[in-house]
């Protein structure tokens, strides 16, 4: 989930980004975000709706402006999941990617927060798509997305029947996701493509994340599952 989020940091225009207090502010944010749906998400449904949306809408959009905006032969050229980045980035038009990317994620909010059955498949598919990243780095392009699809509609379909599961399940580890990943990249000074790209290495740094990330997410469930085990989600409309 937030890895394609992430990337849309890098396609802004220059001057955006060009200060490292605008990037220390943006994963500040990512951290308090972070917590807010990890330990809370679940009561903070409509937030949680429409970030869940914004994301997930302004991903699909910024993968669609790669598509049918790059070069003649750089979308046949990307050989696996990890160069997308790297290939959005050398290919396209910084300022047409963030405006696809802000239009797609407004649209998938507004859309998530109006239809909230669609803003619950959205968060359930937030988790198969956080399983997808944080386990076909190393795949194929086409088997990244056949894995990100199947995932996606597992993670929705369960969010429709178990409603209050998954959400807080969703959010959660979404949430400690995020949390960490702020935490790591102002640890390390390191601007957020700068930390996917060192993450991407799956080095001892990627390992001990994503250990800290489950740790953070299964506390993060424990608590919103006690706090508020009261809530009929799973039988509302």
């Amino acid at each position: 989930m937030f890895e394609q989020g992430l990337v849309l940091l890098d396609v802004a225009p220059s001057t955006l980004l060009t200060s490292g207090i605008a990037a220390t502010v943006v994963l500040g944010v990512l951290v308090v975000v972070g917590a807010g749906m990890c330990f809370f998400g679940y009561p903070l449904l409509r937030v949680a709706l429409g970030l869940g949306g914004f994301v997930l809408g302004g991903a699909i959009a910024a993968y669609l402006a790669w598509r049918f905006t790059a070069p003649p032969g750089v979308v046949e050229s990307v050989a696996s999941y990890p160069e997308v980045a790297e290939e959005v980035l050398a290919a396209l038009d910084r300022t047409a990617v963030l405006v696809w990317a802000v239009c797609g994620g407004i649209a998938g909010a507004v859309l998530c927060v109006l239809l909230e059955r669609v803003g619950v498949f959205a968060l359930g598919g937030m988790l198969g798509l956080l399983l997808a990243n944080t386990t076909m780095s190393s795949f194929s392009l086409d088997a990244y997305l056949v894995a990100v699809a199947l995932l996606v509609l597992i993670g929705g379909v369960l969010a429709l029947l178990l409603r209050r599961t998954v959400l807080i399940l969703s959010t959660a580890f979404n949430g400690a996701a995020a949390l960490m990943f702020g935490v790591y990249a102002l640890i390390k000074e390191l601007g957020p493509s700068q930390a996917i790209g060192a993450l991407r290495a799956f080095g001892q740094d990627t390992y001990v994340l994503i250990a800290c990330t489950i740790i953070l997410g299964t506390i993060g469930s424990f608590i919103q599952f006690l706090l508020f085990s009261d809530r009929r989600a799973d039988t509302k409309g």
